[in-house]
């Protein structure tokens, strides 16, 4: 099995999606450049956070796998929405104290992909860690508006749980897609997350 049909494999695994679809939303993303080509070459045999961050992008998109980049393009550029960098903020010590790559969250001018991709650079610091510290975390997108929500939720042991980080944030594009009411939700959590983690440093030498 390749490296990258291993995750697609793993990606099908953890949110239910049909193997097929799953590998055919990984080629698409690759074939765009959204997903890191790899080779024979150890060197290109690096699968990144920002590669994992595309993926579950491209699969909660809930669009047909041909056109599941568009979605990754579009929140590629969504950004935090106005007034909830705030809250963010109100948090700033408890992102410095867990430290990079999670401080990407305290730019004001970070994405959405940014800010998965920083999940997944936490979870591959130690995928157990982070499915208990980060274990109520989630992250959203409405399929209908191409807009991103995270709900960040850390606690610390000491030794009973203690919320340390707790914030939902919004992240909207830079233009409307659709107009209305109506919103439709995909959601993946932290255990997807972790999961993704473990495969990648798994298959990455």
């Amino acid at each position: 099995m390749s490296i990258t049909t291993e995750i697609w494999a793993r990606f099908a695994s953890e949110t239910g999606l049909p193997f097929k679809e799953a590998s055919e939303i990984g080629r698409r993303i690759r074939e765009q450049g959204l997903f890191s080509k790899h080779t024979r070459a150890k060197e290109s045999q690096v699968i990144t956070d920002t590669d994992l961050a595309n993926l579950i992008i491209a699969g909660m998109s809930g669009l047909p796998p041909q056109q599941s980049h568009l979605a990754v393009r579009r929140l590629a550029d969504a950004s935090v929405y106005n007034g909830d960098y705030k809250h963010i903020e109100q948090g700033r010590a408890a992102f410095e104290e867990f430290g990079a790559p999670l401080t990407a969250f305290l730019d004001r001018e970070h994405t959405f992909t940014e800010a998965v991709a920083a999940l997944f650079g936490m979870a591959r610091k130690g995928p157990s860690v982070f499915e208990e510290t980060f274990r109520h975390t989630w992250v959203s997108i409405d399929q209908r508006r191409f807009s991103g929500e995270i709900y960040l939720s850390a606690e610390i042991f000491t030794p009973l749980p203690k919320p340390v980080v707790d914030t939902l944030i919004e992240y909207v594009p830079s233009e409307e897609f659709f107009r209305g009411d109506l919103q439709i939700h995909a959601r993946l959590t932290a255990s997807t997350i972790a999961a993704l983690a473990r495969a990648a440093d798994r298959v990455t030498p």
